[in-house]
């Protein structure tokens, strides 16, 4: 269903979100309270949804997933898997496995700052300090190459940045040949595993690296909040630097009133600040080339009502089901001003992209990526020089 057919029948999103729902799980009443506060409103919606049978009347429940291969492996006398993270912290802090939910799932996890250019020496000391048995990278192209031959312990590089598409009809654009110049600087050596956060990149980026697994970036367990009550008016919330792609789509929005762009910078913790003050966020793409943005998993786990440029790939989330999808700055404009007068006309919504947004959940994810590359790096050893698991991991697989 098509945003523009809801702003003239605000109503048709309600009586058929549910018929579009066929393959998805059905949720049991006991997990409604898990996924929402206890705001007497919310309450009354999720019971009218409930009668009306819909699966995406209620979520996941709202906590860390402790039954991670992790600890069904490991004894209860077993330290626990060092676990390091490095990279830009501003973009990829809220990517990340947290201490806290970490240590319930069996890791230790620690989070390292580094830029691209910056010094490689001083994050070498910090995760031999640190004592990494598992180190994941976030863009592994802006690592010196050599830098990380001889680093103990395995190494799992993360690519985060779109890149040009092979299939036959492919869109091109300058920036995504920059974006593939860029990921050519990558040292295979310097990794043992590589996930692409898109798997339709995978073709392009093994002329570099080889691709292992394409997953989303997972979603740091923090940012997870329940969905509050009614829907609140716009302002909308944008947080991403400014293209003229960008300022075209949201030009009409912005004449209204309607957004509150945050460019470049904003850190995890003021995102969440915003994230709680704001129930409805928007995603537009950097460029006019088709991509998926881990903003929108971001905005989902926090319980905000997503509006979207058209996501590919769409890893698992339903447009009109999720989040609302806009062609054009002119729907989104429109579908802000009727969100203006009726607050609550896609709480239903929400509540999905909410219940959605685990699937993203960071303790959820990285125990199983963990455990899947210790097991496929003991029967399928790396070249990279250093690379070894510790009898630590090596238990684990």
């Amino acid at each position: 269903m098509d945003v523009r057919e809801v702003l003239v029948l605000p109503v048709r999103i309600i009586e058929g979100g549910g018929c579009d729902e066929r393959d998805v799980e059905a949720v049991f009443a006991c997990e409604v309270t898990s996924v929402r506060d206890h705001h007497s409103d919310a309450a009354g919606e999720l019971k009218i949804l409930e009668q009306k049978g819909y699966a995406h009347a209620g979520g996941y429940r709202n906590g860390v997933i402790t039954e991670s291969p992790i600890n069904q492996i490991r004894s209860a006398s077993q330290p626990p898997l060092r676990v390091a993270f490095v990279g830009q912290s501003t973009f990829f802090e809220a990517c990340s496995l947290e201490p806290q939910p970490a240590a319930a799932v069996g890791l230790e996890s620690r989070f390292f700052e580094y830029r691209d250019g910056a010094e490689i020496e001083p994050v070498l000391e910090q995760l031999a300090e640190f004592g990494a048995e598992v180190t994941i990278l976030f863009r592994p192209e802006i690592f010196p190459r050599g830098a990380l031959h001889e680093l103990p312990g395995v190494i799992l590089g993360f690519l985060t940045e779109p890149l040009p598409r092979r299939e036959k009809g492919a869109v091109a654009h300058s920036d995504l040949d920059k974006r593939l110049r860029d990921l050519q600087r990558t040292d295979p050596l310097n990794v043992d595993r590589v996930i692409s956060f898109d798997p339709m990149i995978a073709t392009a980026a093994s002329d570099t690296v080889p691709v292992w697994r394409s997953l989303p970036l997972p979603v740091a367990d923090s940012f997870y909040r329940p969905v509050s009550g009614t829907l609140a008016a716009p302002p909308a919330l944008f947080v991403g630097r400014s293209t003229p792609h960008r300022e075209r789509f949201l030009a009409d929005s912005k004449e209204q009133g309607d957004i509150l762009h945050l460019g470049f910078g904003v850190d995890g913790e003021h995102l969440q600040e915003l994230m709680a003050e704001h129930s409805v966020a928007i995603n537009v793409h950097n460029e006019p080339y088709p991509t998926f943005e881990n903003r929108v998993c971001i905005h989902l786990a926090a319980g905000q009502l997503v509006f979207s440029e058209p996501l590919s790939p769409n890893h698992g989330l339903e447009p009109e089901i999720d989040y609302l999808e806009c062609y054009d700055g002119a729907v989104l404009a429109e579908a802000l001003e009727r969100l203006r007068h009726l607050p609550g006309l896609w709480q239903d919504v929400r509540i999905r992209g909410r219940r959605k947004a685990e699937l993203y959940r960071a303790s959820h994810v990285y125990p199983r990526i963990i455990f899947d590359l210790l097991t496929d790096l003991k029967s399928a050893p790396s070249a990279r020089p250093g690379a070894a698991l510790t009898p630590n991991a090596a238990s684990l697989s």
